[in-house]
């Protein structure tokens, strides 16, 4: 239950050709099915508790066999959070934090603790040069050492770089990023910005990704911060932030039901077009929401109480 309680708590306190250059040239399609259909307030069954206080801007939670929790605060501390909610430093991230960059994602190798890597994601600085990097740490005891850059050029910037990142259920690791506030990178594919990547837990680029020797596996995404499977059919969804006024109007955040290769259509089109060679989301938030749009941020799957949505991926 705490578990359950610690993911809804922080899924509110963290915030669910040629390109477009100019707010006419987006296209805003009608309104796909919206959280004011969707949203419940005070789900029967749920109990939201506090396991743990006193963070400095937590941004990523990843549970260990054990129960123990691993979070990651944006100014480059990563916690362990004992079952009893005590904390423990584990180290520092030399990382690069203005704004919405820094220490972001965590995730916890799908084989723990053989071998006990943990991996984060990070934004670096550089001189004149910045980026956003995964790194590989081995967990030893209540410390991280032997780390590892694995992949060092995601483009970063103050604000939009996505961060969130998770291990499939095929064992491969994804990594939400974002637009970096240039949106026009979100359609081009010689950018890693505005992607959902696929990677080998080494940092090594799968064979069957669907464009070959390259990381990404769908496009036209504004700033990725939410990525879940549902463990009964391994759908994959990602939560997203929609406009936040440069395109000439708000909302518009996403949940997105996440296929291979595909393109979600930032910044060309917002809502749900049905535009063909694009993927509509599946539900988003209208510009006045009931609860107002919040920018989702983590998402997790939980199918177990009847108040569910039943849509899209059950068997019956």
């Amino acid at each position: 239950m705490k578990r359950a309680a610690l993911t809804a708590a922080l899924l509110i306190a963290l915030c669910v050709g040629a390109i477009a250059a100019a707010a006419q040239e987006t296209i805003v399609g009608p309104r796909p099915q919206t959280m004011d259909d969707r949203f419940v307030m005070d789900p029967p069954g749920i109990r939201v508790e506090t396991w743990v206080s006193g963070l400095v801007a937590p941004w990523s939670l990843a549970f260990l066999p054990d129960g123990q929790a691993l979070v990651s605060e944006r100014n480059g501390n990563t916690l362990l959070v004992e079952r009893d909610g005590s904390l423990v430093e584990l180290g520092t991230v030399n990382i690069w934090e203005d704004d919405e960059s820094g220490l972001m994602g965590i995730a916890v190798d799908p084989d723990f603790p053989d071998p006990a890597f943990v991996y984060t994601m990070y934004t670096w600085w550089s001189g004149d040069n910045t980026g956003n990097a995964i790194a590989r740490f081995r967990l030893d005891g209540d410390r991280l050492a032997d780390g590892v850059n694995l992949i060092e050029n995601i483009p970063a910037g103050d604000n939009h770089n996505g961060g969130r990142i998770g291990f499939g259920p095929d064992g491969m690791l994804y990594v939400g990023t974002g637009d970096i506030w240039q949106r026009e990178l979100a359609q081009r594919m010689d950018s890693l910005a505005g992607k959902i990547l696929r990677f080998r837990p080494d940092g090594g680029i799968p064979a069957d990704n669907p464009f070959p020797g390259s990381p990404i596996w769908s496009l036209g995404h504004r700033n990725v911060q939410g990525l879940a499977w549902d463990p009964r059919t391994g759908a994959f969804y990602n939560t997203e932030h929609g406009p936040s006024g440069e395109v000439g109007f708000g909302a518009y955040d996403e949940i997105n039901l996440v296929e291979k290769g595909g393109n979600f259509g930032w910044p060309l089109m917002v809502g749900a077009p049905g535009r063909p060679g694009f993927h509509d989301p599946i539900a988003a938030w209208p510009e006045r929401a009931t609860p107002p749009s919040g920018a989702p941020s983590g998402a997790a799957i939980y199918s177990s109480p009847p108040w569910a949505p039943r849509r899209c991926c059950d068997s019956d």
